[in-house]
């Protein structure tokens, strides 16, 4: 009996390990990030806020720019790089025209990055277009969830890789 016991500890322990470090190690099994978008025609401006999974966008730009990155550091250079892949891979258009965004910042919550960003429009349509491919080169199985407000009149949808545009009319 004795020795049943001390073996049966050492297995224990052994297989309480081997399920720990398969879980750390496990990506997580869905891929979706959140963006939303509010726009005000009293102001004339358009609010952007993207949350992002920071493990995939940090696997998405280590692709992209070869060079290694912590974005859990919020800087200067890690905010420039986030600004340029996400104005590069996500573009939103009132009408025929195309939104220029500006960056405010981002934070880390948690396992995401929240990225802030402000553009101006003239709003004299109320046809959103969006183009959205965050994350697809590295993820095929992406979707992005995106939220549109225009002057407080808010609507969804789901955007998967390769969808192309969604458009929303208010």
């Amino acid at each position: 009996m004795q020795t049943i016991k001390n073996i049966s500890k050492p297995l224990l322990f052994l297989t309480v390990i081997i399920l720990c470090s398969s879980f750390a190690t496990s990506v997580h099994p869905f891929y979706v990030g959140v963006q939303e978008l509010d726009l005000s025609s009293k102001d004339q401006t358009a609010k952007l806020s993207c949350r992002l999974f920071i493990d995939d966008l940090q696997q998405e730009l280590v692709e992209t720019t070869k060079e290694k990155v912590n974005l859990q550091k919020v800087n200067k250079h890690n905010t420039e790089l986030l600004s340029n892949y996400i104005l590069k891979h996500y573009k939103v258009k009132v009408g025929n025209n195309e939104i220029s965004f500006k960056e405010l910042g981002y934070e880390v919550v948690e396992e995401s990055i929240w990225c802030y960003f402000e553009g101006r429009f003239e709003p004299k349509e109320k046809k959103i277009s969006i183009e959205n491919s965050l994350l697809c080169g590295s993820i095929s199985q992406q979707n992005n969830l995106v939220h549109c407000s225009y002057d407080g009149i808010k609507k969804s949808s789901k955007m998967g890789c390769g969808e192309g545009e969604l458009s929303f009319e208010f």
